[in-house]
C-alpha cells in the first residue's frame, strides 16, 4: 500500500474513533442528563468539538490507533521522536484538512507537520523522513490559514448570533419561549435556541427555534408597533386566516374563538347582524361553510351579548359535557328581551336551541283615574314552553347553578375591521384572536 494513502487510511481511522469516543463519552450523557431535551443542533456542535479535542490529544502520549495500524511514526525533521506538545501543535491544522488532504496525495509535509516542524514517516524507519521538508514560510502560511479559519468561524458566530439577538421581534420572542404555550406543549424550563432567521417582509420574521430537541419555525408577525408570535400555532393561524378572508363580508362585526368541546381544536364564531336582528356563524376549522347559524330571534336591535364556554357535570360526577351558552339582550325604547342561546357539539355535529326567552312590552294606557300609565306586558318561554314569571326565573336560576362557566371573562369577541388588502387584515385577525386566552373558553 502506498505511503500517501496509508497516512490517510491513518487519520480517518483516527477520526472516526475520535468520534466514536466524543459520541460516548459527551454527547450522549448530555442528551441524557438533559432529559432527551438536547436539540440537534447542540448535540452536532458538542460531537464536532469534542471530536476535534480529542483529534488534539490522539499522539499525545503516543502514537495513535491509526498509527499504529498502519506502522507509522511522527518525527522532527531532524528524525528524532517528536515531543508531546508538537503532536499536539501539529493536529490543530485538522481546521484545514481539505487542504491538508491534498498535501498529502501530492507527497508534501501537511501544513500540520509545517507547523510543529514534524513529518511522518514508517515505524522502523531509522533514516531521514520520507515526506519532503516543509520551511518557514509554510509555517507563517499556516499560521495566517488557521487564525484566518478561527475568526471567521468566530465571526460568523458571533454574526448570526447578534443578529438573531438583536432583531426586531426576538424579545417578544424569548417572552413566548418561556410563556404558557410552549410549558403546556413542552413542559416546564424546557430546553430551547435559536437556530436561525429569515426575513420574509419588515412585518414578518420567522426563526428557527430547537425546543427539547424537536425543531420547528417559528413566526412573528407585527402588528401595529406590537409583535406576536405564533409558533406552536403557526398552522392554526394560517387556517384561520385563510377561513376569514373567505368567509367575511360585509355584515360581519366580530369574530372569537371557543373550544366547545375542550379537544384542543378551537371552532370560529362570525358575529353579525342583518335587518336589526343579530346572528353567529359558527365554523369548524377544516370548512369555510358555516356548521351552524345560530339566529338569536332578536328584534329590537342595540343587541348586547356575553358569550362563554360551561360545563355541566353529571350526577355521579364522574363526566363532564361542554356547552357554548350565550346571554344575549336588546332593547328599544318600548321593548327589551333577553335570550339565553345553547349551542351543542358532538363528533362534530352541532345543535342550537334557545333555553330562555324573556320579552318585555311597553305600552301607553288610561287606569279607571282616567290617568296616563306605562303597561308592562312580559312573554317567559323556557324551551318553548310558556310559564309564569316565577316559575321561568326559578328555572333560570336553577339553570346557571348546574351551568358553570370554563372562562371568567366570557369568549372576546375582536372586532372586524376590512381596509384595502383582505388578506393582510384576515391575518391580523387571526393572530389577534389566537392571542387571545380562548382555550380557557
Amino acid at each position: 500500500m502506498k505511503f500517501r494513502v496509508r497516512r490517510l487510511a491513518s487519520d480517518a481511522v483516527d477520526l472516526i474513533l475520535c468520534a466514536i469516543g466524543a459520541l460516548l463519552v459527551s454527547v450522549l450523557p448530555a442528551y441524557f442528563a438533559s432529559g432527551f431535551r438536547l436539540g440537534k443542533s447542540a448535540m452536532l456542535i458538542l460531537g464536532v468539538v469534542m471530536t476535534f479535542i480529542f483529534f488534539l490529544f490522539r499522539d499525545f502520549t503516543d502514537r495513535s490507533i491509526g498509527k499504529k495500524l498502519f506502522k507509522l511514526k511522527i518525527v522532527t525533521w531532524d528524525g528524532k521522536a517528536a515531543r508531546p506538545f508538537q503532536k499536539l501543535r501539529r493536529n490543530f491544522a485538522l481546521l484545514l484538512f481539505p487542504v491538508e488532504i491534498l498535501m498529502i496525495l501530492a507527497g508534501y509535509d501537511t501544513l500540520g507537520d509545517s507547523l510543529a516542524l514534524t513529518c511522518v514517516t514508517e515505524y522502523k524507519s531509522s533514516e531521514a523522513p520520507g515526506m519532503k521538508k516543509g520551511n518557514n514560510t509554510m509555517r507563517k502560511v499556516t499560521l495566517i490559514l488557521l487564525f484566518s479559519v478561527i475568526g471567521i468561524i468566530v465571526i460568523v458566530f458571533a454574526v448570526n448570533s447578534l443578529r438573531i439577538v438583536g432583531s426586531d421581534g426576538y424579545h417578544a420572542l424569548s417572552e413566548y419561549m418561556q410563556g404558557p404555550q410552549i410549558e403546556k406543549e413542552f413542559g416546564k424550563e424546557p430546553v430551547w435556541k435559536v437556530e436561525g432567521l429569515k426575513k420574509e417582509d419588515d412585518g414578518k420574521l420567522v426563526y428557527t427555534v430547537t425546543v427539547n430537541g424537536k425543531t420547528f419555525d417559528v413566526s412573528a408577525v407585527m402588528i401595529g408597533e406590537e409583535w406576536f408570535i405564533y409558533g406552536v400555532q403557526s398552522e392554526t393561524v394560517e387556517k384561520l386566516s385563510q377561513m376569514i378572508s373567505k368567509i367575511a363580508t360585509d355584515n360581519t362585526e366580530r369574530f372569537a374563538l371557543a373550544d366547545m368541546d375542550r379537544d384542543g381544536e378551537p371552532e370560529l364564531l362570525e358575529y353579525f347582524v342583518k335587518d336589526l336582528r343579530a346572528y353567529i356563524n359558527v365554523y369548524l376549522l377544516d370548512s369555510v361553510n358555516p356548521a351552524l347559524t345560530l339566529d338569536t330571534n332578536s328584534y329590537a336591535g342595540n343587541p348586547r351579548g356575553s358569550w362563554n364556554v360551561y360545563q355541566l357535570e353529571s350526577e355521579d360526577k364522574k363526566t363532564k359535557s361542554y356547552y357554548l351558552i350565550g346571554i344575549y339582550a336588546s332593547y328599544s325604547s318600548n321593548y327589551s328581551e333577553k335570550k339565553v342561546c345553547m349551542v351543542t357539539k358532538k363528533k362534530n355535529v352541532l345543535e342550537s336551541s334557545i333555553v330562555f326567552s324573556e320579552s318585555v312590552t311597553t305600552t301607553a294606557s288610561v287606569n279607571e283615574n282616567d290617568e296616563n300609565v306605562m303597561v308592562n306586558e312580559g312573554s317567559y318561554l323556557y324551551n318553548d314552553i310558556v310559564m309564569t314569571p316565577g316559575d321561568y326565573f326559578s328555572n333560570y336560576n336553577s339553570f346557571f347553578v348546574n351551568y358553570t362557566p370554563c372562562g371568567q371573562d366570557g369568549l372576546a369577541f375582536e372586532r372586524w375591521e376590512r381596509d384595502n388588502d383582505l388578506d393582510k387584515d384576515a391575518l391580523m385577525m387571526a393572530i389577534a384572536l389566537m392571542k387571545t386566552d380562548w382555550e380557557k373558553n
